[in-house]
């Protein structure tokens, strides 16, 4: 291959990387740097003029003699060059173009090497370029059964904890359906796993599928036997109308609304290979927290009057300036608000209106005093303040039936998962119930709008996300 320009390629994460380099450079001259690159840090080997510098900047070698301007004749095959090496997590060692060893223990920086790169300028290096790795382990399952004109699902699961890989491209085959990606793979890492969902047009029956992935350590391939049947399974739903989640501007505090969902599956008759016997069938449900603040926040629960000045006329404005407002998701200060009294021309009292709602690192806010006529002397006040912990509980729930009534509240049976901030539980469905019902409750505690989102993945790998908002104005924090 001939390499010119900046070049760079993925590689699947490594700790450990094993190179080697042959081929020739057109000319003595411009520059070239070989290396690798990840986590921001690169380890390179230069070329200049003629000579090759470690990553330490020692030189250690020369290229292209038969290029110079010598006086004495020079055997054509040192226009070829080879450089060879090994790194480490903190060293490297490599070998010149006569194979000796030229160091065995040079110094470099701690980091997980994702590219290689050979970038250069005012010359070509055509040649080869070979790089070994640690190979990660990894899991590839597929389902079994699935619904004919369905989705089909794999998953490929990255069993190296320190490592990750990225995908570029997938595939799948059959001799009796054609199975589509439904989505676009370009570049896409896997930290832990990674679902492939492919859309099937064929008849019922068995089909040997033949997935094909490509990452940045290699193609993987695998075969699965796979049952076509006409089993349906999917996830209905439609917000109830009275009391949408996204409607409730105005809303009293304390309030709550809900909205109801529905999973729907059913087993249809089928004959020889598409024959299935009805089973109860797992689902997962997800209602994690999407958006909105969580965590310990400052509200305004107070202020005195310092100074009561004297002169007003009319009621001044209280404004509060300074600390850290949080700013909702739709640019809305969360600033807190008051009103001022006056008696016999002088400030007597401040009363808080609405609390606010400040992050706790920008401090208190502090009280500005203005208007009230035009010979006042102005009064001022200082705010106090309360702490308050601020979570995704209290605000969201999700609740479970099989039938129209008798709902199993997630928070209640002990389902919150800290890690996923929010709600996840498996549900089994039994075999002779077609459907079940999900209400999910939003209570209005404050105007920061919080968002939700709900994710159900069931049987024949339908797997469905709806965001749910709530958009509260009007209320206090406390």
């Amino acid at each position: 291959m001939i390499l010119s320009g900046s070049n760079k390629h993925s590689l699947a994460e490594q700790r450990e990387v094993s190179f080697i380099l042959n081929g020739s450079f057109d000319s003595q001259t411009g520059l070239a740097a070989f290396g690798f690159s990840g986590e921001n840090k690169t380890f390179n080997f230069n070329f200049k003029s003629g000579k090759v510098y470690d990553p330490e900047g020692r030189f250690f070698d020369t290229y292209n003699e038969h290029n110079s301007s010598s006086l004495f004749p020079v055997d054509d095959n040192l226009g070829k060059y080879a450089l060879s090496g090994n790194l480490s997590e903190t060293s490297y060692d490599y070998y010149n173009k006569h194979g000796f060893l030229s160091c065995s223990v040079g110094q470099k920086e701690n980091f997980k090497v994702n590219n290689i790169y050979f970038n250069t300028t005012g010359c070509e290096f055509n040649g080869d370029i070979f790089v070994y790795g640690k190979p990660i382990k990894i899991d590839v399952e597929a389902t079994s059964n699935f619904g004919v004109g369905g989705n089909w699902k794999a998953k490929i699961k990255n069993k190296d904890n320190d490592r990750s890989f990225k995908i570029f491209n997938v595939k799948a085959t059959s001799d009796h359906g054609l199975f589509g990606k439904k989505e676009t793979y370009s570049g896409e890492q896997v930290v832990n796993e990674k679902s492939l969902l492919f859309q099937h047009t064929g008849t019922i029956g068995a089909h040997n599928i033949k997935l094909e992935v490509d990452t940045d350590f290699g193609k993987i391939e695998e075969s699965f036997f796979s049952l076509a049947t006409n089993q349906f399974s999917y996830f209905t739903y439609a917000f109830d109308t009275e009391t949408n989640l996204n409607n409730l501007s105005g809303s009293g505090l304390n309030d709550e609304k809900n909205v109801y969902f529905s999973y729907w599956s059913e087993l249809l008759a089928g004959s020889g290979s598409s024959s299935v016997a009805a089973s109860n069938r797992d689902i997962n449900v997800t209602l994690q927290h999407s958006g909105g603040n969580t965590g310990m926040f400052f509200g305004v629960t107070g202020a005195n009057v310092t100074y009561s000045g004297n002169n007003y006329t009319d009621t001044p404005s209280v404004i509060f300036t300074g600390g850290s407002p949080v700013i909702t998701p739709l640019g809305y200060s969360l600033k807190a608000t008051a009103e001022a009294s006056i008696d016999n021309g002088k400030l007597s009292l401040i009363t808080i209106a609405d609390s606010g709602m400040y992050d706790v690192a920008g401090g208190l806010p502090g009280i500005l005093i203005s208007g009230g006529g035009d010979l006042a002397v102005t009064g001022s006040g200082a705010a106090f303040t309360g702490e308050r912990f601020k979570p995704y509980t209290g605000y969201w729930d999700i609740a479970i039936s099989s039938g129209l009534s008798s709902y199993t509240s997630f928070l209640s049976a002990g389902y919150f998962v800290p890690s996923l901030s929010g709600y996840s539980r498996t549900y089994t469905i039994s075999k002779d119930v077609p459907s079940v019902s999900f209400r999910v409750t939003y209570k209005n505690l404050d105007e920061d709008k919080m968002i939700s989102k709900l994710r159900i993945s069931g049987y024949n790998n339908t797997e469905e996300t709806t965001f749910l908002t709530g958009s509260i104005s009007g209320s206090k924090f406390y």
